[in-house]
């Protein structure tokens, strides 16, 4: 097992020192998948699986449960459960195109080292999304060998970053990257707008308004359904 930890003010040294199998790594550099990429780098074994500080197995047998599915497969898919919601979120039936519509949460991915040989790390550029953008490639490989596991595996907090943010860039790219390794135009575009303005007026609900209007604003304009958003907006600060 190998921690990547940006300055945590904890014990996390000492704690991890405590486990033969755990390797501690410092690392001062800001960034989610400057720190993932760094794990992988640093990483020797077969296959790769990402959790958060705040993620956590979902069972003791966890493991050997995914051990028993890996011969032969590339990449391993299970299920998440979200907290506090207590909500399942299931991928049975997955299959690639269905990266159009929603991603897969990177804690649901067991990867074989070679996806990351052959597709490249994370894009850094992408600041919530990359794990998105690193599966449309690793599922637009030809070929490729993955299998789902029904099981959830990990138990993860829905209230991180990327689900109170956006990532505009990955947003403005998605339906090329859509296009070109998924091999689809499913209108992929417009719906990276609608789902833009569905982020904009969650976080305008949360109170986050500089984001909410820039998101919302560029909806609203690109969508060319732009009193759809003014009748949602005006909607909210009428009941407030």
């Amino acid at each position: 097992m190998l921690i990547v930890d940006h300055k945590s003010t904890d014990d996390s040294a000492q704690i991890a020192g405590k486990y033969p199998f755990a390797r501690w790594i410092s690392f001062q550099q800001p960034g989610i998948y400057e720190a993932m990429n760094r794990g992988v780098q640093e990483s020797s074994g077969t296959y790769i699986w990402f959790l958060g500080a705040d993620d956590r197995l979902y069972s003791h047998d966890t493991l050997a449960k995914v051990a028993e599915c890996l011969a032969g497969k590339e990449i391993l898919i299970g299920d998440v459960l979200n907290y506090p919601s207590e909500n399942r979120i299931s991928y049975h039936g997955f299959q690639p195109k269905s990266l159009v519509d929603r991603p897969i949460c990177h804690q649901a991915l067991v990867c074989h080292r070679s996806i990351f040989t052959r597709v490249g790390l994370f894009e850094t550029k992408y600041r919530l999304a990359a794990d998105y953008a690193f599966e449309i490639k690793a599922f637009g490989l030809e070929n490729l060998n993955f299998g789902y596991l029904n099981e959830v595996l990990v138990k993860y907090d829905e209230r991180g970053a990327s689900a109170v943010a956006l990532d505009i860039p990955f947003l403005r790219n998605k339906h090329l990257l859509v296009a070109r390794h998924l091999k689809t135009q499913q209108n992929g575009k417009a719906n990276d707008y609608r789902q833009i303005g569905r982020l904009g007026l969650q976080m305008l609900h949360l109170r986050k308004y500089r984001k909410a209007f820039t998101a919302i604003g560029l909806a609203a304009i690109q969508s060319g359904n732009t009193w759809h958003y003014i009748r949602e907006v005006l909607a909210y600060f009428k009941n407030r």
